[in-house]
């Protein structure tokens, strides 16, 4: 057998092995998996290098020019590098590529943890706080100056969540929108700040 039947024999025997690989170790490795092409029957579970980018087959297929792995992304999915902490986001398509809770991710120049599982939400939208970037001091969030002075309950005047008045000498403070009762007249609608 000459020199290119043995190489490929062997080539062939180290794809057959990196199925066993998990993603980690795979990422260590990704030289041993086939590169993408077109035309090929990929089963769902195969891992493919496209652009020196490891991608996970999402369902089986047909591979088309078409459809390319940085494109197709119902099809394949990124393993991305286990090392780096903060990858930068993508948008999720679907469930397939949704990101669980605690994961971390890297936008707009800032670092993100998911507190919902599941999230295909833009980190700043909905679903991330955000993360000090190192040597960042965490930054407190502003409160907002107290009135050195509260105004006094006025019999009539709408009141919304949150506003606080004095009444009979003890600061309230709204329960309700919309509220125009006294703290005597609807005291579910109001709570003594002292107590």
């Amino acid at each position: 057998m000459d020199i290119i039947a043995e190489a490929r024999k062997l080539r062939s025997y180290i794809e057959e092995m990196s199925v066993n690989l998990d993603d980690e170790s795979a990422l260590d490795n990704i030289d041993v998996f086939p590169k993408w092409r077109a035309g090929v029957s990929y089963e769902m579970g195969d891992r493919v290098r496209y652009n020196e980018v490891l991608y996970k087959v999402l369902q089986a297929h047909i591979s088309q020019e078409d459809w390319t792995p940085d494109i197709a992304v119902s099809l394949y999915v990124n393993i991305a590098d286990p090392q780096e902490e903060f990858p930068e986001w993508k948008q999720p398509v679907g469930s397939h590529d949704a990101y669980p809770l605690g994961s971390k991710v890297s936008h707009n120049e800032k670092h993100w943890i998911s507190t919902i599982d599941a999230n295909v939400y833009e980190p700043g939208v909905y679903g991330w706080d955000e993360v000090p970037l190192p040597n960042e001091e965490p930054t407190e969030p502003e409160v907002p100056e107290e009135p050195t002075e509260l105004p006094l309950f006025v019999a009539g005047q709408v009141y919304n969540t949150g506003d606080r008045v004095m009444f009979e000498d003890k600061i309230y403070r709204s329960l309700i929108d919309n509220n125009v009762w006294s703290p005597a007249d609807y005291p579910q609608g109001w709570t003594d700040e002292l107590e």
